[in-house]
């Protein structure tokens, strides 16, 4: 079954809070992303990978932060 990014972090978010952990959407995207590189390369990564990882991630965040306040800025609009 092949998942997309936003179904991994979806269950990464069931897991964490089934062990008792309650992460923001920003670490469990982070966690999931870092998951995904190190199963890709098997182990062997290097720091300009991560942070290329931590970029992307920080990226998608503030797109939808973004997003998410023109939503509510247009609801109020109408």
């Amino acid at each position: 079954m092949i998942m997309t990014h936003e179904e991994k972090i979806k269950f990464m978010q069931i897991a964490c809070n089934m062990a008792g952990y309650n992460f923001t959407e920003e670490l469990l995207d982070m966690i999931t992303s870092l998951n995904d590189l190190v199963l890709k390369h098997k182990g062997k990564t290097d720091l300009e990978m991560v942070c290329k990882i931590e970029d992307e991630v920080r990226k998608r965040a503030n797109t939808k932060s973004k997003s998410e306040l023109l939503d509510k800025f247009s609801k109020k609009i109408l």
